[in-house]
């Protein structure tokens, strides 16, 4: 009889030197990112991480683009990720590092014009560089997160508006701009009602469902291999009961 397989993905930003409100940010000097790499860490993972898993986990990795990854050190990730027999799980932009204002949704034309770029770059070397780590089974592509702390705002304003039809804009495009790659990724948006920002964009799933729905009205883009990242915690910390929220 096959063995079904289980599917299993390691954050990157797991393995760091300690951080957090309460915890001093060197508790684990060697973790750092200055000592420890994307290809480290896939190294750890191999080591000391996949001999404790039962053999019928598949093990994938997901990683920040440009802090994780980037042009740079992609080539090397991509081949740590074939000789460990890991795979590319999932991929997303850590814009909110860079673009305070709104990311793609700003309504700052410089700001926006950056962010999507930004975007587009990290999209590319998953179609780049990162291409041979895919599993080869393109039911098991790997997943495109778009998730940003600054598609939000501190006071409610009529700029709100204008700023979630920039983020439809942006997004459609980039959804296009996949689709012409290849189409193959899936797409995933991660809702989050707060942080950055007091109040984000895309706040809750039904917000993130809807979205999708108006960028497939508005902008033809198909709904297929779109979808929804949930991400507990932020429902959580605001006081949203995350199982109604799902």
């Amino acid at each position: 009889m096959v063995e079904k397989k289980s599917l299993h993905a390691i954050c990157r930003w797991t393995f760091n030197p300690g951080k957090g409100g309460f915890l001093p940010p060197d508790m684990r000097p060697a973790w750092d990112y200055e000592n420890l790499d994307t290809v480290g860490v896939i190294q750890l993972i191999k080591e000391k991480i996949r001999p404790r898993l039962p053999g019928e986990v598949e093990l994938g990795i997901e990683m920040h683009y440009d802090y994780e990854y980037d042009e740079k050190s992609a080539p090397a990730i991509a081949d740590a990720l074939v000789d460990t027999g890991i795979f590319l799980a999932m991929l997303t932009p850590g814009a909110h590092a860079h673009f305070a204002y709104g990311g793609v949704a700003s309504l700052d034309p410089n700001e926006r014009k950056a962010a999507e770029e930004y975007c587009e770059r990290s999209l590319d070397l998953a179609y780049g560089a990162l291409k041979k780590a895919w599993h080869p089974d393109l039911e098991k592509a790997p997943t495109f997160v778009i998730w940003n702390g600054s598609f939000g705002y501190d006071l409610a304003s009529v700029g709100i508006q204008r700023m979630y039809q920039n983020l439809k804009e942006s997004i459609a495009k980039l959804c296009k701009r996949e689709e012409r790659c290849g189409g193959n990724l899936f797409i995933g948006l991660e809702p989050k009602p707060n942080e950055g920002h007091p109040a984000l964009l895309i706040p809750t799933v039904a917000s993130a469902l809807l979205f999708w729905r108006k960028l497939q009205d508005e902008f033809g883009i198909s709904s297929d291999k779109k979808g929804v990242n949930k991400e507990f915690g932020h429902s959580e910390m605001i006081g949203l009961d995350h199982v109604y929220d799902t």
